[in-house]
């Protein structure tokens, strides 16, 4: 298991990495997430334990995965997912309706972020589902309705709304880094952004990271990150 997450309801989501799955421990007796649920059971809500991708438009439980590492719950409950080696971020309906600007179906499975490349060719200002998006580790959501994800040497975000965020001008379902600079990697341009360390104090698109992982956003807007290979915590000001 690498990453945790609570629900609006108070139940305990798992990225069961290595068991390709995200699951959930009850924390009372209802219907969530499509299942019908016990106090303290735990129940797969996505993924069939099989690595690989498949199932996007189909019941989540139903699709294959590849090493989820990070998820997050926005409050209509629907379940955000960094499906990491499959190079994507994917979404778990949490109702019936119109999600992130698409047509979904309760307990079905979709992409939001990627393409399924790890070839990073910039990407700023285009379609976030048809962009590479280099093995993500990270999701978060602002109050924006923003979608943040780290990947490789850059902190990403896939724009909620058309507006101004982070000191970028955003077009709602486009991709947009906002910390970490926009080139591509020395390594057969595979990754996007340079390693090192440089930047604070200046505009965060301009800085060099090191392998961000975890990312959340405080209630005043600002984006906190791990930036893990430099042994700190990071944050860009909203």
């Amino acid at each position: 298991p690498t990453a945790v997450a609570v629900d609006q309801a108070g139940n305990l989501l798992i990225a069961d990495a290595s068991n390709d799955r995200v699951r959930v421990v009850a924390e009372s007796t209802g219907t969530y997430y499509g299942q019908a649920m016990t106090t303290g059971d735990i129940y797969t809500i996505a993924g069939n334990g099989t690595y690989g991708f498949s199932g996007d438009g189909g019941p989540a439980t139903a699709a294959e995965m590849a090493g989820p590492a990070a998820l997050a719950v926005d409050r209509a409950g629907d379940v955000l997912i960094a499906d990491t080696y499959n190079n994507r971020i994917r979404v778990v309906a949490g109702h019936t309706g119109v999600i992130f600007g698409r047509t979904m179906t309760a307990g079905d499975i979709y992409a939001l972020v990627g393409n399924g490349s790890k070839r990073f060719k910039g990407g700023n200002g285009r379609p976030a589902l048809h962009t590479a998006l280099p093995e993500p580790v990270g999701v978060a959501l602002d109050r924006a309705g923003n979608l943040i994800m780290t990947s490789y040497n850059q902190v990403r975000v896939r724009a909620g709304r058309s507006g101004t965020f982070y000191g970028v001008a955003m077009t709602a379902g486009d991709i947009y880094t906002v910390a970490g600079d926009n080139t591509e990697d020395g390594m057969a341009g595979c990754q996007g952004g340079n390693q090192g360390f440089s930047g604070d104090g200046s505009p965060a698109i301009s800085a060099d990271l090191d392998h961000p992982t975890g990312v959340v956003t405080s209630r005043g807007g600002d984006l906190l990150f791990g930036d893990a290979g430099n042994n700190r915590v990071r944050k860009v000001t909203p």
